[in-house]
């Protein structure tokens, strides 16, 4: 009777431990990245769920210059004892590598088994911002824009223009989370802002 006790009470102690272990993983994880700077992309962990972050990447190159796509990052609760976070963008990503209807970005194919300790939400990113860059057709999560790709370019730039003015056309839309730190645009009010560009051309 003890143990079975005993039992139940490191039971109920490692359910107490595993969100403060997650938590403070992921807190070292936001700092690293952080530190890390990368170009065009702007993460913030959700207000009401640690597991749940807000990211917004800028392209300035390439196929989809000038465009602008939200996307959430969904971390495993068991993280870093898990497979990849998973990464979906907000708006339609026209894309090989991304599923059109769920938005979500084939990152299997770069971290097909993820080791804590040595992968980092980071590379994660990075894996993303660089699809943009360097296509790659093959077992796509897309087989429309794949095919287009490999068979009709003139095409696929097509679609892909407009999937990039689509993204600047919405990027005033509301969140489709109601999260205070999911990202907001809104368009520039001399008033509202001057003061804070100023403040940042000035550090």
């Amino acid at each position: 009777m003890s143990n079975r006790i005993g039992q139940r009470s490191d039971l109920s102690s490692s359910k107490k431990i595993e969100p403060l272990f997650l938590e403070y993983s992921l807190l070292a994880e936001f700092n690293l990245l952080q530190r890390q700077k990368l170009p065009g992309i702007y993460v913030i962990p959700a207000a009401n769920s640690p597991s749940i972050w807000f990211g917004v990447i800028f392209l300035r190159q390439g196929m989809y210059e000038g465009s602008c796509f939200k996307f959430t990052i969904h971390i495993p609760p068991n993280y870093p004892d898990s497979d990849c976070p998973k990464i979906n963008f907000d708006t339609r990503v026209f894309h090989p590598c991304v599923d059109q209807r769920s938005g979500e970005v084939d990152v299997k194919r770069a971290f097909r088994h993820w080791r804590k300790n040595r992968n980092h939400i980071g590379e994660v990113l990075m894996y993303v911002r660089s699809i943009f860059y360097q296509i790659d057709s093959t077992n796509p999560k897309n087989e429309e824009a794949a095919e287009l790709y490999d068979k009709n370019i003139e095409e696929f730039k097509k679609r892909v223009t407009e999937c990039v003015q689509q993204s600047r056309s919405c990027i005033y839309d509301p969140p489709s989370s109601e999260d205070p730190h999911a990202i907001r645009f809104s368009e520039w009010d001399n008033e509202k802002h001057a003061e804070a560009r100023k403040k940042l051309f000035n550090h």
